[in-house]
C-alpha cells in the first residue's frame, strides 16, 4: 500500500532538521522546497553542524527519487554523515564512510552530495562533490561557482578529491541541491545563471526584505522564491552560510537584591533576540540564568555585586557564568524548601558546575542555541515541459546506435534502460547511447544509465553514452563522473 502523500510530506520534514545552530561567527540560513502536492516529498536534505575545533560543516545531498522510501534512504544517510562529521571526521574521511554505508541502504546508490568544512573565524574552506553542483559563492566581485572536485554518486566507485579555498568576510556561500537549477526545455547554464543573479542582487541589498534580515537569510530567501517557479519538478535545498564579526559577550554587574534577577532577563533577553533564537531556547536561558542569579541574592549574604557573562561559544551553545563576591550562607527554610533553583538550571542546561571559593560562588553552565528554519512555503506547481517528451529511435548503424530525445525523467528511466538492454542483448552487441538531443537527464535517468553500463560491462561490450559538449546531457553526464563519447566514439571532455 502507498503511503498517503501526506503522510510522506509529513515524514519528510520530521526528519529534516527544525533549527540550525547561532555561531558566533557565521549567519547560517536554509531552506527546503517541494515541487508539487502531488507528489509528496523527496530525498533531499541539508544540515549545517557545529564541529570539533570551531568550524561549521554543511551538507547538502540528494538521494534518487520521492516518497517513504526516499525520505527512509535520506533519513539513513543523513545520519551517518552528520555523526562522523560531529566527531571531527574531515571531508574526504566522512565522504567515504557516507559511500559504505551507501552500500548498505536500500536505493542509497546514486545520491549526491556536497560536504563542506568552513573554519571560523578564518573562513578556510574545505568541499567535496559527489555528482552534485558545486556551491555559489556571490561576495563584492559578484557571483563564482566553486569546482566540482571529480567524484560521481556514491555507489559509483569514484571518489575524487577535496579542494581548499578560502572565503572573504564578504563572501556568501550557497550550496544547493539541482532542483533549484533545473528547468525543463532550458540549458543548465541558464539555470545556474539565473541563481548566480539571484544570489548577487540579494546580497547587495536589492531585495524585499524584513528590517534587520541578515545577508544569509535575505540571500536564502530571495533565492529559493526568485527560482521556486523554475524547480523544474524536482525538490530543492538551499544552505546559505556568512562569516560575520564575533558576537559580543553580554557582561552585566546587578546590585545583590530583588531587583537583580529581572534586570540580567532584561538585558539576556535582547542580547539572544538580536540572534534571533528559537522561543524555547530564549525562554530557558532566561529562567535558567535568573534562578542562578536569584540563587547569588540569597546565598551569597554580601552586599557586592553579581556578574553575569554570558558568551556565544563556536560549538554553538551560550556559555553562561555568574559570580557573586559573598561566602556561601545556607537559607533559612524549611527542609526541602530550597535547592529548586539549581535542579531548574541542570534541567534545562548542560554541564552545570557550581564552585564555592573562598571570594565567593561561580556557577557555570551552557546550553546550545538554535534558530528555527522557516517552515516549507506553499509548494510550488512544475510549468509544462517546454521539450519534447521522451522517446527513443533504434538506427541500424555500425554499432547500434539508440537516439534519444525529450526528457529523460522518472517516467521515462526505466524505458530508456530496457531499450538500450534488449538493443545490446544484455551486453552481447555494442551500442551507443546517442543523448544528443535530451533535453533534460534527471537523477533517475542518470541512475538507470550508470546500471547498463555497469551491467553490460560485465560481458565485454559496454553501452558507450554519447553526448556532445554544452548539452543538456553532457553536462549532468560530467557532473556525475560518467565517460561519454563524441560521435567519432572517441572520449569526450568539455
Amino acid at each position: 500500500m502507498t503511503a498517503p502523500l501526506d503522510v510522506v510530506a509529513a515524514l519528510q520534514r520530521a526528519l529534516l532538521p527544525h533549527r540550525l545552530p547561532v555561531l558566533p561567527c557565521a549567519d547560517v540560513a536554509a531552506r527546503y522546497l517541494v515541487a508539487g502536492a502531488e507528489r509528496g516529498a523527496g530525498g533531499d536534505w541539508f544540515d549545517a553542524l557545529p564541529v570539533p575545533g570551531g568550524g561549521v560543516a554543511l551538507v547538502v545531498g540528494d538521494v534518487v527519487g520521492h516518497g517513504l522510501a526516499a525520505a527512509a534512504t535520506m533519513s539513513q544517510l543523513r545520519a551517518v554523515v552528520a555523526q562522523r562529521l560531529h566527531l571531527g571526521a574531515n571531508v574526504a574521511e566522512a565522504l567515504a564512510d557516507l559511500d559504505e554505508a551507501a552500500a548498505l541502504v536500500p536505493d542509497a546508490a546514486g545520491t549526491t552530495v556536497c560536504v563542506a568544512l568552513l573554519d571560523l573565524p578564518g573562513g578556510r574552506l574545505v568541499h567535496a562533490t559527489r555528482g552534485h553542483p558545486a556551491p555559489l559563492v556571490v561576495g563584492g566581485a559578484g557571483a563564482r561557482f566553486l569546482p566540482t572536485t571529480g567524484g560521481g554518486p556514491l555507489g559509483s566507485g569514484v571518489a575524487g578529491a577535496p579542494v581548499t579555498g578560502r572565503l572573504d568576510p564578504d563572501d556568501v556561500l550557497v550550496l544547493f541541491t539541482d532542483g533549484l537549477v533545473e528547468r525543463p526545455g532550458r540549458p543548465h547554464a541558464q539555470g545556474l545563471a539565473d541563481l548566480a543573479t539571484a544570489g548577487v542582487d540579494a546580497a547587495a541589498g536589492r531585495v524585499p526584505a524584513p528590517e534587520g534580515t541578515g545577508t544569509a537569510e535575505r540571500v536564502c530567501a530571495h533565492v529559493a522564491a526568485a527560482l521556486a517557479p523554475g524547480g523544474g519538478g524536482d525538490d530543492a535545498t538551499v544552505l546559505v552560510v556568512q562569516l560575520r564579526r564575533p558576537v559580543a559577550p553580554l557582561r552585566v554587574v546587578v546590585p545583590t537584591d530583588a531587583e537583580a534577577p529581572g534586570g540580567v532577563r532584561s538585558r539576556l533577553r535582547a542580547w539572544l533576540r538580536a540572534l534571533e533564537v528559537t522561543d524555547t531556547d530564549r525562554l530557558a536561558l532566561e529562567l535558567a540564568t535568573s534562578e542562578a542569579v536569584a540563587n547569588a541574592v540569597v546565598h551569597s549574604g554580601s552586599t557586592a555585586p553579581v556578574e553575569v557573562v554570558v558568551e556565544l561559544g563556536t560549538d554553538g551553545a551560550a556559555h553562561v557564568l555568574v559570580a557573586d563576591g559573598g561566602r556561601w550562607v545556607e537559607p533559612r527554610a524549611l527542609p526541602g524548601e530550597h535547592g529548586r533553583g539549581l535542579g531548574l538550571i541542570a534541567a534545562l542546561t548542560r554541564h552545570l558546575v557550581v564552585e564555592h571559593r573562598g571570594g565567593g560562588t561561580v556557577v557555570r553552565f551552557q546550553r546550545a542555541l538554535t534558530r528555527s528554519v522557516p517552515p516549507t512555503p506553499a509548494t510550488w506547481t512544475p510549468p509544462a515541459a517546454a521539450g519534447e517528451p521522451f522517446a527513443c529511435e533504434l538506427l541500424d548503424e555500425r554499432p547500434l546506435r539508440l537516439r534519444v530525445r525529450g526528457e529523460v525523467d522518472a517516467a521515462g528511466a526505466d524505458r530508456l534502460g530496457a531499450e538500450l538492454l534488449r538493443a545490446a542483448r544484455g551486453g552481447l552487441v555494442p551500442v551507443v547511447a546517442d543523448l544528443d538531443r535530451v533535453t533534460h537527464l534527471g537523477s533517475a535517468g542518470v541512475r538507470v544509465l550508470a546500471e547498463v553500463v555497469r551491467t553490460t560491462a560485465r560481458t565485454g561490450s559496454p553501452v558507450r553514452l554519447a553526448a556532445a559538449g554544452g548539452t543538456a546531457a553532457a553536462f549532468v553526464l560530467d557532473l556525475v563522473a560518467l565517460p561519454r563519447v563524441d560521435r567519432t566514439g572517441d572520449p569526450a571532455t568539455g
